[in-house]
């Protein structure tokens, strides 16, 4: 291994966490190895692995948060209740002489916001 390849295998092992330096990671290759077995690649491949992981954890959590939020802020409002009352023509074929009626029907509806 040349210098600067020892030079950048050494960066990028220092700049992985503590956790991340010390335990096995598996490669697209289907190997296992610790940082300190890998080549500059692999450990580049390794980081990049790592912070996708972490990226994606961190929008979970910002999702969760505002999932979470949201239903907290509408478990504090109250339901918005509109009544109103409809008129329905009803016609009886054995009593055609007394014409249609119309009957009031009340109907209520609830609606989140």
């Amino acid at each position: 291994m040349s210098t600067r390849h020892t030079i950048d295998a050494l960066y990028h092992i220092s700049t992985l966490s503590p956790e991340d330096r010390d335990r096995e990671h598996a490669l697209k290759s289907g190997d296992v190895k610790t940082p300190d077995e890998m080549t500059v690649k692999e450990l580049r491949e390794v980081k990049a692995a790592l912070k996708a992981e972490r990226e994606a954890r961190e929008k979970a959590e910002a999702d969760y948060e505002t999932v979470r939020d949201t239903l907290e802020s509408m478990r504090h409002e109250h339901p918005r209740i509109e009544v109103r009352t409809e008129y329905v023509t009803i016609t009886d074929e054995s009593a055609e002489s007394t014409g249609p009626k119309r009957q009031a029907k009340a109907v209520v509806l609830e609606g989140g916001h």
